[in-house]
């Protein structure tokens, strides 16, 4: 981790935070080409949070301008047909066809990966779990991992430990900022 002050005439400061290159901040922005890049800096949000920063979309970053692309249009609506909501696919980054969640479950623990528009600066994620389909658990919000795949894409993954139940149940809440 590092400490960042920005300071501005007469060393007044504009920014102070530390940030990390490991978990959970994203990891793939540590010599692997992409940039860190502010989610939804007009907000004004807290630097020193990891969920408040992204891959940039593409290798190399994008200096000097925003890679965002905010969501227009009805998000409830399934304009191409295909049982997602317009907004969910603006959030995964394509279309259902495309979008092909994988679990798995190995010694009790449950993982879930999906795919992320890393331009969807609008959108916040969250994954739950429940092992009754009652009692539904956030597990913190925060996935395991994260990684880009291309594409302007990356792959979230989130776990959640079953213990003994060996079964669970998993459902992905997307927002809009």
């Amino acid at each position: 981790g590092e400490r960042l002050r920005l300071a501005g005439i007469n060393e007044t400061t504009i920014r102070d935070f530390s940030y990390n290159d490991k978990h959970p901040w994203p990891e793939d922005a540590d010599g692997n080409g992409h940039s860190l890049v502010l989610v939804a800096p007009g907000s004004n949000p807290d630097h020193g949070e990891a969920g408040n920063w992204r891959l940039s979309s593409l290798s190399g970053g994008n200096a000097a301008e925003s890679d965002a692309n905010l969501f227009v249009g009805d998000p409830m609506g399934d304009n191409d047909g295909d049982g997602l909501s317009n907004l969910m696919n603006h959030a995964l980054g394509g279309t259902g066809a495309e979008f092909v969640p994988v679990f798995s479950l190995e010694s009790g623990v449950m993982t879930f990966s999906h795919t992320r528009n890393l331009t969807a600066d609008d959108v916040t994620f969250e994954a739950e779990f429940s092992i009754d389909l009652v009692t539904w658990n956030s597990a913190g919000s925060v996935p395991f991992s994260e990684r880009a795949i291309g594409g302007g894409n990356s792959l979230m993954t989130w776990e959640m430990d079953l213990g003994m139940e060996g079964r669970g149940f998993v459902r992905l809440r997307v927002k809009q900022r």
